[in-house]
């Protein structure tokens, strides 16, 4: 229940994020938004960091596993995109259709005319590995169908000028449904993407619909109901439709998850969350969310809306073999080793840490043993100096010379006029002690004034 009902509010790339898809092949999140001021699509690898990708504003988008392919489709601009990395995206061309009308004159004389009308308002797509075809329905309601999604076909306009907008496959029926919010038949099915048939249910203004695998059920939601609390209908056959029950907001998209559950989206910032399709269990996120995805392979929702982006926590995710040992904050490789997005801990113990070729350990050890070594000579030094000073009780003049190089040969004297090996006024008269700034090899050297007396010490 808690990767259901537990949200983690994630930092948005700016736009108005309509549609969001998974592909599992390319481990790929992708949103697109029809926002026309901003980018129009942004990609993610885990659904919390995004990147932008130039184009533009999509509509809809359906991934093919079969073809590794995303096709986007749009009602304003260039209608159709392929891409099969959601990086590069080519413009493809639509379908048209050839117009007839005919015009009766007041003598009773008749003229025809036929022109060919673009398909380019299209407003949702999805993709059929059974019938290996795209389909496509516009906003005037023609539908179109591609095999790759590269050459469109015009098919039919079977409930006339409406607004088409969304389509569902099953597999396990062999069937599209789509769903509409105009008209007077506001359900089509389909076994193959040509042919279709008028289904008749309540006049909602459908957004969304989806297809349960494991219970057999499709489920719609709408924006807008004929009657209170109806804003929701299932079926088992995309024939017979019942509505079910759910609060009257702003219902833009649903969303199964193998978990078991349909989640249900409204752009007024609510969601709910139902394992039959009839009965809801609403809360409320911030901003205006409209669509969602759901991750198998991440074991973990992502809702999307204006300037907005949510996950469920990782935290309550089922442990998957994905999740935990093939994603992008850790995995293992077939030797047994680790790599981790970040690793963070108070103790960690074993027989070995390795990073990279090094042995933690022994690099320990040895920077422990020169840390020991260095902070006995340095107590050394400071012995010798301080005893020296307190020996003489006189004024003391003090400077320590710091060398250019680690090794001095025998005999050889140190020009102490030369600043590049001064370090001067580091000698703290007060407390005795030379505070040495800068790290390398010193030679300490004073002298003690006694009348016209002088000493020295190397």
């Amino acid at each position: 229940m808690k990767a259901v009902s537990n949200w983690i509010n994630r930092t948005s790339l700016s736009g108005n994020w309509k549609k969001v898809v998974y592909a599992p092949e390319l481990s790929l999140f992708v949103a697109i938004s029809d926002d026309t001021l901003n980018s129009t699509i942004m990609t993610s690898t885990n659904g919390i960091n995004w990147n932008y990708v130039v184009s533009s504003p999509p509509y809809d988008i359906a991934w093919s596993p079969e073809l590794l392919r995303f096709v986007i489709v749009s009602n304003s601009g260039p209608p159709i995109y392929t891409s099969n990395d959601a990086i590069t995206w080519t413009n493809r061309t639509t379908a048209v259709t050839t117009i007839t009308t005919t015009i009766t004159f007041p003598d009773g004389t008749t003229t025809t005319s036929t022109f060919q009308e673009r398909i380019d308002e299209l407003n949702c797509v999805a993709w059929s590995p059974e019938e290996g075809l795209f389909v496509s329905i516009d906003r005037r309601g023609y539908i179109i169908t591609s095999p790759e999604g590269i050459t469109w076909t015009y098919r039919t306009r079977p409930n006339g000028n409406v607004v088409g907008t969304s389509i569902s496959w099953s597999s396990e029926l062999n069937l599209f449904v789509a769903v509409f919010e105009t008209g007077s038949h506001r359900v089509m099915i389909s076994s193959n993407g040509i042919t279709w048939e008028l289904v008749a249910v309540s006049l909602n203004s459908w957004g969304d619909v989806v297809w349960s695998p494991q219970l057999g059920l499709f489920v719609a939601v709408a924006d807008a109901g004929s009657t209170t609390g109806n804003r929701v209908m299932t079926s088992t056959d995309g024939r017979i439709w019942a509505d079910g029950s759910i609060p009257d907001y702003l219902w833009d998209a649903i969303v199964w998850s193998d978990l078991g559950y349909f989640r249900s989206i409204a752009r007024d910032g609510y969601i709910a969350y139902s394992n039959d399709g009839m009965n809801w269990i609403e809360s409320v996120l911030s901003g205006t969310i409209r669509s969602g995805c759901w991750s198998n392979e991440l074991n973990i929702f992502v809702v999307i809306g204006n300037d907005t982006v949510y996950t469920s926590s990782l935290k309550n995710r089922k442990p998957t073999n994905d999740n935990i040992f093939n994603n992008e904050f850790n995995s293992i490789d077939e030797n047994g080793e680790w790599t981790f997005n970040t690793l963070n801990a108070t103790t960690i113990t074993g027989t070995s840490l390795v990073y990279g070729t090094t042995d933690v350990a022994t690099v320990i050890t040895t920077i422990e043993t020169d840390i020991t070594s260095n902070t006995n000579n340095l107590s050394s030094i400071q012995t010798q100096v301080d005893s020296l000073i307190y020996i003489f009780s006189q004024r003391i003049n003090f400077r320590a010379y710091s060398l250019s190089s680690a090794t001095i040969s025998a005999g050889r004297n140190l020009p102490f006029s030369n600043e590049s090996y001064d370090s001067q006024g580091t000698y703290d008269t007060t407390t005795y002690i030379h505070n040495i700034d800068i790290a390398g090899t010193y030679i300490f050297f004073f002298w003690l004034v006694c009348g016209e007396w002088k000493h020295s010490n190397h």
